[in-house]
């Protein structure tokens, strides 16, 4: 690989991992926050707090939820830069992957008993956006290295 491949990469997975970041991090944490926040005066106003492990119990599940997407993340990173590597070797399209990607979980979650459907979704969900703010940045950056900038 050249340099120039090398930063288009980068900054490739950049735009993927903040897209990912943002929504599977950010806006759960935000809206995580309005419900703690809601709970809190609820809890101030009737006088019940929970129980004494309420926030505890709060922050680790947020911890703990952070934790995996994060540790999903850099699973992300590798998958998609090997299938990207693959798709230099063998000319596939860029929906193959998210076309794919359902099935394949679905079936390797139900095989193992770990989850159904709903688990499979999530994950999906995980790749298909990792895999499309990569593929379409990927594809933008190809575009303006091209030097076709006002065509189409």
């Amino acid at each position: 690989m050249k340099w120039p491949d090398i930063a288009a990469f980068v900054v490739a997975h950049t735009v993927a991992a903040g897209t990912y970041l943002v929504l599977f991090l950010v806006v759960p944490v935000l809206l995580g926050l309005v419900a703690v926040t809601l709970l809190l005066i609820g809890g101030i106003i009737t006088g019940d707090m929970g129980g004494p492990l309420f926030l505890p119990g709060v922050f680790f599940l947020g911890l703990t939820y952070a934790g995996c997407v994060a540790a999903f993340g850099v699973l992300l990173f590798f998958l998609t830069g090997g299938i990207q590597l693959l798709r230099r070797r063998v000319r596939v399209s860029v929906w193959v992957p998210v076309v794919v990607v359902f099935p394949v979980v679905f079936t390797f979650l139900v095989m193992t008993r770990f989850g159904g459907v709903l688990l499979s979704l999530a994950v999906s969900a995980g790749f298909v956006t990792y895999w499309l703010a990569f593929s379409g940045s990927d594809a933008v950056l190809k575009w303006a290295r091209s030097g076709n900038m006002y065509s189409f």
